[in-house]
């Protein structure tokens, strides 16, 4: 996989419009844009969003390029930008937005909280939010599904990782950080 790193040039690409490259598509189809590009291109290629400052981005998909990314290439790789944009949104203390040593012990700080064994004991308090937000589900009759997805997994996220069930802290929380991504969107 390295040896087709080498070179941006090699990562099959579209980029879209002058200017605006795959903005458009990206921001209307999100998840879809990126399966059809690498249902195109396969695993590793290229992407453009200059009307965000981003001219040239290599997306790698799958377990390899996890590897390549996190560990193997982790030192060669910018973790802080590639997440530049996130820097107005997040804290600079953020493993997103360091590199090198700093990155990894970051890294190995919060690692425990993603491990198999602990994800595994987040499965009963998941359950359990899971049920209560679909039986009110049913109640509600029509829905709008991507809404109804992203609270309920900010719920989870907010018991699990942050010890909140109050349904109004829970609320509170949702407005932060929808206005956190509603900043990050704008150019």
């Amino acid at each position: 996989m390295t040896d087709k790193l080498k070179s941006a040039d090699m990562m099959p690409s579209s980029f879209g419009l002058p200017l605006i490259g795959q903005a458009i598509n990206l921001v209307a189809n999100q998840e879809k844009f990126y399966w059809q590009q690498q249902q195109k291109y396969g695993n590793i290629f290229r992407i453009s969003l200059p009307i965000f400052g981003f001219k040239n981005i290599a997306c790698l998909i799958g377990p390899e390029a996890n590897r390549l990314v996190l560990k193997d290439g982790a030192d060669r790789l910018s973790s802080r930008l590639g997440n530049k944009g996130l820097e107005p949104i997040v804290s600079q203390d953020t493993v997103l937005l360091k590199d090198g040593q700093e990155h990894r012990v970051s890294r190995k700080l919060i690692m425990p909280i993603f491990h198999h064994q602990a994800i595994a004991s987040y499965f009963e308090t998941m359950k359990f939010i899971v049920a209560d937000a679909v039986a009110d589900w049913g109640k509600q009759g029509t829905i709008d599904l991507n809404h109804e997805l992203r609270k309920l997994t900010l719920a989870i996220v907010a018991k699990i990782f942050l010890g909140i069930d109050k349904p109004e802290e829970i609320e509170q929380v949702s407005q932060w950080f929808t206005t956190l991504i509603n900043k990050q969107q704008l150019p």
